[in-house]
């Protein structure tokens, strides 16, 4: 904060307190608040430093500690003060210690330290004494009011031997000449009526800034730079200029030399006899305990000493008695603990404490000795967080925000780059079957405590429970549960839990990704070939089918091809065994083909079928297992199909329908789309359909529930016995001539006998089946022999096929229905004769 107006003090309360004497009233006795701690947060800087957080809650108030603790004595880690440059700036503790803050010297950790005043056009300065590798950069100054904190100086500093030390301080600055010295009040400030001051370049002003009611000594030739003097340094020069009282003053002060001022008519009549030319000297002195040390840093007042309260102010001011955000600095007996902390105030979350209260906490801590820094919201800790470079604000400043201070005290860790430690990694994603996804290092520390550059790709990767596999720092999820992901660098381990669901239930079989029955989605694309595209419900299995229509026969000879392209990627859940499609060729012979994109927004090709594998005529199920190695989830770009060879170039029509993911190995995509209506016959009809004997329609269907034709009984029995359809004998029939659609077939089963005609002449080729004139046909085309006792109560024994129906009845190949009748007038559907035929076959 800014300080009070600042008087000289007389020394006699600074001569109690040496003497052991409690100088502002009785021995400070308050009961401490500081009770029932949490600590909620714990980091630690370096091998010897650690921040703590520290929530006390009592009766009377809530508090926030916030602590820097230091073990002293150990490797890499020091304490600094961060100065202001120039020293008449002010700047936040963040800002200063990240300016400071550099490989090698990294700032773990800071709080603001002195009381800072303005010192008019000088700008602002520390109120005590500053002084950095022995060179005194700021003097300060002290009061004469007891209730200012700084009416007795008191320091903390490093001393020469790397000690700390905290306790009062006596800097003296003199001025001699001719035998005579006179003493300075101060350095580079505001010049003091009835006082003497120094001023050096150092202070960044052209002059001295005086006013002519004084006597002035510019003095060059110097032996030493005064901007550099410290204490227990004399320094000697040359008067080379003096200006007198009510002369003008304001000199330049020289480059290299000083300028000694003194205020007041006392001081001009001692010196008098000073002329030019006169050799003069400047000395700085403090106790011999302070000398040499690494640096001094003045404020106050003094809270602790010999392991007791001692407040160097009075006990009735409000700076000691009032609640207030605090700012201590404190070690342990035997030297082997140093603190630096802050206490927030001015809030409900904590309320600021009084110097005794302070005092007393700090005793509980095993201080020794602990000096008032400055306070109020100046307040400021900042700490390097785990994986930080920097370091930022822990506390919560009462302003709301930073407040600009001068000088600061920092930890710092100076231990080089070591071997990493610590891994700390991000969260898992969340990952489904077939995905993947990248895994974050949030830091690497070394054994110091200070952040690696590694990033996630440079570390050893493994997977443990087997839900997926690691590509560098890649994580691709191949199977459903619960497992850990484990990174490795140098002797560092992290692991995190990883968890692998399936957006693909575990019973899934497939999943449907395009119909066709829209084509907004694709377009064609032609390779040295004309494609168009048009949409198709006639062949179609479902719904609609893609229809493709192409011409190579304008290729050059070169390779043509016909691309089914989606304009959209079409995304595959999970990780499917296998993509499959339909596709109505027309056996022309071409190469089936098409693309998919991994995760990684990679293309690749896949192959329906090998080279030339088109061969097939009519619908069939065309399906590529996928490697295991793809990076999921995929995406269906392309279908197409392709030809090499310029001599297969032709024209023709494709189609496609029921695109779809499979996920179950040994599942069967159905050859018919209808089956379900007759369940029942469905191991029949694909057992039938298997051995070549019974197909079923152009679009897909088998019809299970249609009547059979005697035609189509006639197929399938001649398909399965195997007969000569070919240089067949005309049967005779009047309504079948060589002309007649399956001829070859009608002749080749009268000539067996396994068929025959009506008593008119005619076959009837068109005509529905009975299915007494079914079990005839059977009967006798396998000649079958047997009889059974049981019969059918519509199948009496005058009816013309009851010897058949009995005797298919006696092989197993038909039971009737359910009711004890077998119907034999009833038109046979496809279904039944499919179940009839298998029986007797299998």
């Amino acid at each position: 904060m800014r300080g009070r107006f600042l008087k000289r003090k007389t020394g006699a309360v600074l001569a109690l307190l040496l003497a052991g004497q409690t100088a502002f009233g009785a021995s400070y006795t308050y009961a401490s608040e500081f009770v029932n701690s949490k600590t909620v947060k714990e980091i630690k800087l370096s091998k010897s430093a650690t921040f703590k957080e520290i929530t006390y809650k009592s009766a009377s108030a809530n508090q926030d500690i916030f602590m820097l603790e230091t073990k002293w004595g150990q490797p890499h880690t020091t304490v600094k003060v961060g100065v202001p440059n120039p020293i008449s700036s002010l700047m936040t503790v963040s800002k200063r210690a990240k300016l400071d803050n550099r490989p090698g010297h990294y700032v773990v950790g800071a709080v603001n330290a002195s009381f800072f005043r303005s010192n008019d056009k000088y700008g602002y300065a520390p109120t005590g004494v500053l002084s950095q590798n022995n060179e005194i950069v700021n003097y300060g100054v002290v009061t004469g009011d007891s209730t200012s904190p700084m009416n007795v100086a008191v320091g903390f500093g490093i001393g020469a031997d790397g000690e700390p030390i905290i306790d009062y301080t006596r800097p003296s600055l003199s001025f001699s000449f001719g035998g005579k010295t006179l003493p300075l009040y101060s350095m580079n400030s505001v010049r003091e009526s009835e006082a003497g001051i120094l001023y050096t370049k150092d202070n960044k002003l052209a002059s001295s800034g005086t006013n002519e009611w004084g006597t002035e000594v510019i003095i060059t030739n110097t032996s030493k730079d005064p901007a550099e003097i410290g204490f227990g340094d004399t320094i000697t020069g040359t008067v080379s200029e003096i200006t007198r009282l009510s002369q003008k003053a304001d000199r330049s002060i020289p480059k290299g030399g000083m300028i000694v001022s003194f205020a007041g008519g006392d001081f001009s009549k001692q010196l008098a006899g000073l002329k030019p030319g006169d050799k003069v000297s400047v000395s700085a002195n403090i106790e011999q305990k302070w000398k040499d040390a690494e640096f001094i840093l003045g404020s106050g007042p003094m809270l602790v000493r010999n392991g007791k309260v001692e407040i160097s102010m009075s006990s009735n001011d409000y700076l000691v008695k009032d609640r207030a955000p605090r700012t201590v600095v404190a070690y342990d007996k035997d030297n082997k603990k140093l603190f630096f902390i802050v206490n927030d105030g001015r809030s409900s979350a904590s309320k600021g404490s009084s110097l005794p209260a302070m005092a007393n906490y700090l005793i509980s801590l095993g201080a020794d000795y602990a000096m008032n820094l400055d306070g109020g919201g100046s307040s400021a800790m900042v700490a390097r967080p785990y994986g930080a470079y920097e370091p930022v604000l822990m506390n919560t400043p009462s302003d709301g925000v930073e407040r600009a201070v001068s000088s600061i005290l920092e930890v710092v860790n100076t231990a080089p780059a070591g071997n990493t430690a610590m891994l700390v990694l991000g969260e898992a994603p969340a990952l489904e079957v077939g995905m993947s996804g990248a895994v974050p290092l949030k830091y690497a520390l070394d054994e110091n405590y200070n952040r690696l550059n590694l990033t996630s790709s440079q570390l050893n990767w493994t997977v443990e429970g087997g839900v997926g596999i690691m590509q560098g720092n890649v994580f691709y999820a191949k199977k459903e549960g619960k497992g850990a992901l484990v990174a490795t660098h140098g002797g560092a381990v992290a692991r995190i839990p990883v968890t692998v669901t399936n957006s693909v239930p575990s019973h899934t079989k497939v999943l449907p990704l395009d119909s066709f029955n829209s084509l907004a989605n694709w377009s064609t694309i032609g390779a040295r070939s004309k494609v168009t595209l048009s949409g198709d419900s006639y062949l179609a299995r479902e719904g609609s089918a893609a229809k493709v229509s192409y011409d190579f026969t304008n290729s050059g000879g070169e390779t043509a091809a016909a691309y089914l392209d989606a304009k959209q990627a079409i995304p595959v859940k999970g990780n499917p065994h296998s993509l499959g499609v339909w596709v109505h060729n027309d056996g022309s012979g071409h190469w089936l083909r098409g693309q998919i994109v991994d995760a990684a927004g990679k293309a690749q090709t896949i192959d329906f079928t090998e080279q030339g594998g088109m061969t097939w005529k009519g619908w069939k199920y065309a399906d590529v297992k996928l490697s295991s190695d793809l990076a999921y989830p995929i995406k269906v770009k392309q279908l197409y199909f392709a030809e090499t060879n310029a001599a297969k170039h032709n024209k023709g029509t494709i189609y496609f329908d029921k695109l779809q993911a499979v996920y179950d190995a040994g599942y069967a995509e159905p050859l018919f789309t209808d089956l379900e209506k007759a369940s029942w016959a469905k191991e029949s009809i694909l057992k039938l359909t298997g051995q070549n004997i019974i197909s079923g329609y152009p679009n897909g269907k088998f019809g299970p529930n249609d009547k059979i034709t005697r035609l189509q009984a006639a197929t399938m029995i001649s398909k399965q016995m195997g007969l000569e359809t070919k240089n067949v004998v005309n049967p005779g029939f009047k309504d079948v001539s060589p002309s007649t659609y399956g001829y070859g077939t009608i002749a080749a089963v009268a000539k067996v006998g396994a068929m025959s005609g009506f008593p008119d002449g005619r076959f009837g080729p068109d005509e529905t089946l009975s299915r007494g004139e079914m079990a005839s046909i059977i009967q006798r085309a396998y000649e079958l022999k047997g009889q059974t006792s049981k019969s059918f109560t519509d199948v009496k024994q005058s009816f013309w096929a009851y010897g058949s129906i009995q005797t298919v009845l006696a092989n197993g190949i038909t039971s009737g229905y359910e009711d004890g009748t077998f119907r034999p007038l009833n038109p046979i559907t496809r279904a039944e004769f499919s179940s009839m035929l298998d029986r007797y076959i299998n």
